[in-house]
């Protein structure tokens, strides 16, 4: 089976954008010739690493690269995305999609480098999956709708146009009515990596007659694993004797970051505190003389992120919204207890309130009284670790979520396949009928 990746770029979220299915997928067992049974390639609109199989989507020269900023301008004057960019058509005719058995799209909105009114066309050609990774293809515009209903119903009369994907004026409704005409007519199978998710994205008046199925994200469990914890913290320069609190510094509506800062503030402790946090940098400064900061930025190195879950005795990550939670994932396969709010993926993804720590969505207080017990009961944290482990290995064995993969992809071609055959008996009936 060869298998073809579509997505927006392929380092920055590797873990769940194709690349590292594909570098499975190509792995060569130790001392064996034979080539793989499966093989993987990777198109990307950004093109960072080096690995041989993946590849540029379109190969823009400066012109065209001009056209594209123009477009997707255009797009937004309009409160579209996604939809004009003509360059998608012209995916039919890459080597790599005409040799592919079948085609994986995963980010092809973000950014808006690719059109949905190709899908049609292309999903026609070759059977095809699509992994879902939040909201937005099922909504007028937004990445995730909260406690609003009206992606259910049609959208319209919009209550937020300023969220993710902004809007210049209400066409919501219009976006909506068109995705639904755009997957109506398109041969796709799509996928979603959390229970949460499943259970909006199968009932979406959008998706009806379209086959969606459950397939939790994967991680590799030889890589992230429990290490030596007093090393990992000497690497970055913290004490042996310093609570290290780890946590995603993303400011915005969704990651929780205003709530992570509440916790901080109300922290009760004589044990001296070590912050790391990851994304952006220089928001941590009013803890700089009460505590020790390290602020890391955004990591694409696995080395450094595998150390840093190391050196951590917990990891917060109270969003507010979120379909899956990779870092939940990664710091749990690390032996880190995980302390997320209910009302999202991440209860599921931590595996319930006895194995992760749950506190109701947006309660600061209980918030601060699981931050406190973390710090100061060791035997506490040591056993949600172990636990947490424990779920990850029965739950996130990156060989796992690949079988799993492989099987819908072995549906979504046999389902290609039979639909194929019928459009020809049809074509043929009609022939025949008219003679």
């Amino acid at each position: 089976m060869r298998i073809l990746q579509i997505s927006s770029t392929d380092l920055i979220g590797r873990r769940f954008n194709g690349q590292n299915i594909i570098q499975y997928l190509n792995r060569r067992p130790a001392g064996q010739s034979a080539e793989p049974e499966h093989h993987g390639s990777q198109l990307v609109w950004a093109k960072a690493g080096h690995d041989p199989n993946t590849s540029q989507l379109y190969r823009l020269p400066v012109l065209s690269n001009f056209f594209h900023r123009l477009i997707d301008k255009l797009e937004q004057m309009l409160s579209i995305r996604a939809l004009l960019h003509p360059t998608s058509f012209l995916l039919a005719f890459h080597e790599k999609f005409k040799k592919a058995s079948l085609v994986h799209y995963h980010l092809i909105y973000w950014p808006s480098y690719f059109s949905l009114l190709a899908l049609p066309f292309l999903t026609r050609l070759r059977p095809s999956v699509w992994t879902i990774h939040d909201f937005w293809p099922v909504t007028g515009h937004c990445v995730y709708p909260g406690s609003c209903e009206r992606w259910m119903t049609g959208c319209g009369s919009c209550p937020d146009l300023k969220t993710n994907f902004r809007m210049r004026k209400d066409r919501t409704s219009l976006n909506w009515k068109i995705k639904r005409a755009i997957y109506k007519r398109s041969n796709i199978h799509f996928v979603v990596a959390s229970k949460y998710m499943f259970d909006r994205v199968s009932r979406s008046p959008l998706t009806e007659g379209k086959p969606v199925s459950l397939v939790p994200f994967g991680v590799d469990l030889q890589y992230f694993a429990p290490g030596d914890h007093l090393l990992a913290k000497r690497l970055l320069g913290i004490e042996p004797d310093e609570v290290v609190i780890s946590f995603r510094s993303a400011p915005g509506e969704f990651k929780g970051f205003n709530h992570v800062l509440q916790a901080l503030r109300d922290i009760k402790t004589d044990k001296k505190i070590c912050l790391l946090s990851f994304n952006d940098r220089l928001l941590l400064d009013e803890f700089r003389y009460e505590f020790k900061v390290i602020e890391m930025g955004w990591v694409n190195n696995e080395e450094v992120m595998k150390n840093a879950y190391l050196a951590a005795d917990f990891f917060l990550m109270p969003s507010t919204q979120e379909a899956f939670g990779m870092m939940a994932m990664e710091a749990m396969a690390c032996a880190k207890p995980v302390v997320v709010f209910d009302g999202t993926a991440l209860p599921e993804v931590v595996g319930g309130g006895e194995i992760g720590i749950v506190v109701k969505q947006g309660d600061r207080v209980g918030l601060s009284e699981a931050v406190n017990r973390l710090i100061n009961d060791e035997e506490f944290r040591t056993e949600r670790g172990r636990k947490a482990r424990a779920f990850a290995e029965k739950n996130y064995n990156f060989a796992v979520h690949v079988q799993r993969l492989l099987g819908v992809y072995e549906k979504a071609i046999s389902a290609f396949g039979k639909k194929k055959s019928l459009s020809d008996y049809e074509s043929v009936m009609s022939v025949r009928s008219k003679s």
